[in-house]
């Protein structure tokens, strides 16, 4: 070896000497840094640099505490990487323990293994307050901790240099004067996974009407035989917000890809908003939680919850506390979704014709409400992911509480408006009780690809809603009808996928008419009934 090369290697070995262990920093930004990379393809970059900061400097302070309590960086990094990794992977140890134990008695395994867990760490800081740490054990934990670090970064940075930027094509098309007095507001409510009335009927066994009366009553048109075009919602949603088929976006993706960046992007950054906003619109967004839809960068206001993400629940859910009281992630949800209710009822405060978009990941699950508001037991909700019925049950608690809100929601925006507003209730999808399969059932497909489609359309002149409406047409129709364009209507089609092979497309446009029901053999509870609107006063 050279002796340039001798001295340099001297040189690096001093300065790494003087350089304090770097575990409990580099193990803090593991956990975000490795949920982001695996989910990279559905997630902003911005998503990540808050939880990391966190992270980091939560350790951070531990890590000086405990260092200056020892005197010693030495023993600081080496207990407070121990107790990092046990804050971020409670869950998972708990997971272990149940399974190597083989009991049921989940609750009283975890305050077994925090007690455990406890006196184990409690052991070690006793240990290192007599004793030196073993020799180079930080050093051989700051190279593991950089090895676990380096894949995810690699992973990102490989990502981001290779990404499909979604660049939204050249306007053709201006919108003219309204048809009605003035701009009308525009609200886009879009319901997550709720179904047509003939599913609720045959399937769940369960009567709509009432609901479906009620917004009637509001002036609302429904298109009972509506349909959606795509069964997964990035897909579904990328169509609706920019007027169109997605084929070439599948094209660009193998069979095999579960890329969802390029779809993403294009809600994001979608026609239909870049046509308002040239039109002279504002943009609200009310934050969903779900990563696509919880961060809008063309938005002019942001109203409603911003704590919560989706990412951000995933995250915390095998920490201490999200493992110990797992009614924190779902009252998460619960504040995430009574908040944007009341955001998208204080949307008339805003001055100006507006464009509202409003994503509720509700019916969808998590089943985190009663009819009546009320909050059910955690079990109850993880029970509901397990057994069938269970989470038909829990969906119709969710689909009707979220079905009384809407009508109280609907009624304030009509009264405070200074324009009669154009308001769009529609769902991207319909649930999936009957899971998925790449070969899905008759069953399976009329679940999952009938959707809610409603609409209050003012004007003395209103045309009639199509009953066989989809909601690639839903803007193209707005825009035809109030603002003389001429997008004219695109031809039903309607494509069923698997989430685990989103590309790989079944075309069922003649499948889940409202006429035929497919769910006979499917065993279901007696009939219940939507019970109406609440009295406002009497809610959260």
């Amino acid at each position: 070896m050279s002796p340039i090369l001798l001295r340099m290697v001297g040189v690096v070995r001093r300065v790494a000497g003087r350089i304090p262990p770097l575990s409990p920093l580099l193990l803090a930004a593991y956990p975000a840094t490795s949920l982001f990379s695996m989910n990279i393809d559905q997630l902003w970059p911005g998503a990540l640099v808050r939880p990391v900061l966190e992270g980091v400097g939560f350790a951070a302070l531990a890590y000086v505490g405990i260092a200056a309590v020892y005197r010693s960086f030495l023993k600081g990094a080496l207990l407070t990487s121990v107790l990092v990794l046990f804050y971020f992977f409670f869950g998972y140890g708990v997971d272990i323990f149940v399974f190597v134990g083989g009991t049921r008695s989940e609750p009283l395994m975890k305050y077994i293994f925090l007690i455990a867990g406890t006196l184990s760490i409690g052991g070690l800081a006793a240990f290192l307050w007599r004793h030196p740490p073993p020799e180079r054990s930080n050093r051989v934990l700051d190279f593991t901790a950089a090895l676990w670090l380096f894949f995810p970064v690699l992973g990102i940075a490989a990502h981001q240099a290779t990404r499909h930027k979604w660049i939204p094509p050249a306007a053709t098309v201006s919108l003219g004067s309204a048809e009605i007095t003035g701009r009308p507001d525009i609200f886009f409510i879009l319901l997550d996974a709720y179904a047509r009335e003939d599913v609720l009927t045959n399937l769940f066994h369960f009567d709509n009407g009432s609901f479906l009366k009620e917004l009637r009553q509001r002036g609302f048109q429904i298109a009972d035989q509506s349909k959606s075009n795509y069964s997964i919602t990035f897909l579904s949603l990328a169509a609706t917000l920019n007027m169109r088929y997605l084929d070439d976006v599948v094209r660009e993706n193998n069979r095999g890809s579960v890329a969802r960046d390029l779809p993403g992007e294009m809600i994001q950054n979608n026609a239909v908003q870049s046509l308002l906003k040239r039109g002279g619109y504002q943009i609200v967004h009310l934050p969903s939680g779900w990563a696509v839809t919880d961060h809008n960068p063309g938005a002019d206001v942001v109203m409603g919850h911003r704590s919560l993400h989706e990412f951000r629940a995933i995250l915390f859910r095998p920490t201490i506390p999200g493992t110990l009281f797992a009614k924190s992630s779902q009252r998460g949800w619960r504040e995430l979704i009574y908040s944007n209710l009341e955001a998208l009822e204080r949307c008339q405060s805003i001055a100006g014709p507006k464009f509202v978009f409003a994503h509720f990941v509700c019916p969808h699950e998590p089943f985190v409400f009663y009819p009546d508001g009320g909050d059910p037991r955690p079990d109850f909700v993880k029970e509901s992911y397990r057994k069938r019925w269970t989470k038909r049950r829990r969906y119709l608690d969710n689909l009707e509480f979220i079905s009384r809100r809407i009508l109280i929601a609907i009624d304030r925006i009509v009264k405070e408006s200074k324009t009669d507003p154009i308001i769009i209730l529609e769902s991207d999808h319909g649930p999936s009780t009957l899971t998925f399969s790449p070969h899905p059932s008759a069953a399976q497909i009329h679940e999952r690809m009938s959707n809610l489609c409603a609409m209050r359309l003012p004007g003395k002149h209103a045309p009639k809603l199509p009953q066989d409406f989809t909601p690639v047409n839903t803007f193209p129709f707005i825009f035809d009808t109030y603002f003389g364009t001429h997008f004219g209507r695109w031809k039903n089609r309607s494509y069923y996928c698997d989430p685990a092979t989103p590309y790989v497309h079944i075309d069922v446009t003649r499948c889940c008419p409202a006429d035929q029901n497919p769910f006979k053999n499917i065993p279901a509870a007696k009939t219940i009934a939507f019970s109406g609107a609440p009295d406002p006063k009497g809610q959260e």
